[in-house]
């Protein structure tokens, strides 16, 4: 299995916006490992931020 969609959890509230999500345990971007038992690597950026443009 990849993932258990039952473990993923989003900790983050209104009031502590920054708290990490829960229940992943490896997360692989381009080939860099992310996340590796469940803690988040330092100084690590593989992705790109995806942008929409706003249109009015």
């Amino acid at each position: 299995m990849l993932f258990n969609l039952d473990d993923i959890k989003d900790n983050a509230t209104y009031t502590k916006g920054f708290q990490k999500s829960s229940g992943m345990d490896y997360v692989i971007i381009n080939g860099k490992i992310l996340i590796e038992h469940g803690e988040l690597q330092d100084n690590l950026f593989p992705g790109k931020a995806i942008k929409s443009q706003l249109n009015l």
